[in-house]
């Protein structure tokens, strides 16, 4: 069928097919007509502001001088925070109990945080959470503690839901030699649980977070009840009624 033939006996032939099909080929070597739109330029961020991420994460001792790297959150408390430091010298690392100064406003509140460094100062033992130092800025009070790389038997726990019965029997041991240096020395812990029983590289167990502890007055009278004062999972029997949790997690069974 020739194109004349077929044009004719088909009126809508160009309003359907588009006027452009006719229009002539542009000459070889002719300039190509540019598009009319524009290309949007991409946006460029904000340059950071010089200091703003270091000041949040360095820490410096204003008496000695020495600075620290902090890093990730470990835990946190009522009152305090605990963080990864690094000494930006000898590249030691600490687990750094932050305590806000606005936590503590109050004298009753100040001085449980300076009986705690008290009390954990002069602890020497296996089994107990390493005291290194502290020293305050501004904002916070910083205590550095033993980092406990393999976090805290909660941690155990929650991960693998049990403890095999060896298991049980060796933390048990190094829990009991810990409460009984402690006892020798006259300080009650006061908040023994999971979440305090910190292991090491080395799988060895260290009882830590002195923040609730008190030395027992040398008297023949019985201790006073505690259980206001522990955490909310492991009161004391004499207040209410005693959680199975922790008895539970050291038999090896689900609570």
């Amino acid at each position: 069928m020739e194109l004349a033939c077929y044009t004719q006996h088909h009126p809508f032939h160009c309003s359907l097919m588009g006027s452009g099909l006719h229009q002539p080929f542009p000459a070889a070597g002719a300039a190509q007509p540019k598009p009319s739109r524009a290309r949007a330029e991409p946006q460029q961020p904000a340059p950071p502001q010089p200091g703003a991420a270091e000041s949040t994460r360095m820490i410096a001792d204003p008496v000695k001088g020495r600075l620290y790297c902090k890093g990730r959150l470990l835990g946190k408390g009522g009152f305090a925070r605990c963080y990864e430091m690094t000494d930006v010298n000898s590249n030691k690392t600490y687990a750094v109990k932050v305590i806000p100064h606005s936590r503590v406003a109050k004298p009753h509140q100040r001085e449980k945080v300076c009986m705690e460094i008290e009390l954990h100062r002069d602890l020497h033992h296996k089994h107990i959470v390493k005291f290194s130092h502290h020293f305050e800025d501004s904002e916070n009070i910083y205590i550095f503690l033993e980092h406990c790389s393999r976090k805290s038997l909660a941690h155990i726990w929650k991960a693998r839901h049990t403890l095999l019965e060896p298991e049980v029997r060796y933390y048990l041991r190094q829990i009991i030699s810990a409460l009984k240096y402690l006892h020798l020395k006259g300080i009650l812990h006061r908040d023994l649980k999971l979440g305090n029983f910190f292991v090491n590289d080395n799988m060895e167990l260290k009882v830590g977070d002195f923040g609730l502890a008190a030395r027992r007055e040398l008297s023949c009278s019985p201790p006073p009840d505690t259980s206001f004062f522990l955490s909310a999972p492991y009161p004391s029997p004499r207040g209410t009624r005693c959680s199975s949790l922790s008895v539970s997690v050291l038999a090896g069974h689900q609570g």
